[in-house]
């Protein structure tokens, strides 16, 4: 079932789309500068403590357009969600469903533009640790988006 599009799931797609594609254009952009071994692991304090080739950094794109492709061909078939109720209008149901999809995508893919950004700055001074913090914002945004739907939810059963 195809659900129709609103100004709301139009702004979800575009920050998918663009987070996806700063992803690789910081990637693209950094590569040739950085030394041939990055830190890739860091501790809870930010402090790097694993180390590999500079390429790596591709793995993060390659992650990014799974993601994006799979919730894409998800929000396809809404109607094989799993519910909270099959009492009431289907289709309300259907288009929060696909939202949802949608706006998890477009969390996930910024966290992880983040993430790029942290990890192309800590190759490049030695440390992640004045940006460490941004990390916290992905359990923000989720609980945020769960909370946010869950009202919905109940407005519409």
């Amino acid at each position: 079932m195809k659900t129709k599009l609103d100004a709301s799931d139009k702004i979800f797609e575009v920050v998918s789309l663009a987070s996806l594609v700063s992803t690789v254009l910081i990637i693209g952009i950094a590569i040739p500068g950085l030394s041939d071994v990055i830190p890739c692991h860091f501790d809870l304090s930010g402090v790097p403590n694993g180390y590999g080739s500079k390429y790596v950094l591709w793995t993060i794109v390659a992650v990014s357009l799974f993601i994006y492709m799979l919730t894409g061909i998800l929000n396809m078939f809404p109607e094989s969600f799993n519910y909270p109720s099959q009492k009431n209008d289907k289709e309300s149901q259907y288009k929060l469903g696909a939202k949802l999809m949608r706006s998890l995508r477009a969390c996930i893919l910024f966290f992880i533009t983040i993430l790029t950004l942290i990890m192309v700055r800590s190759a490049q001074t030695g440390s992640a640790k004045d940006a460490f913090w941004l990390i916290g914002i992905l359990p923000i945004l989720l609980i945020a988006n769960f909370a946010w739907f869950a009202v919905k939810w109940k407005k519409i059963n």
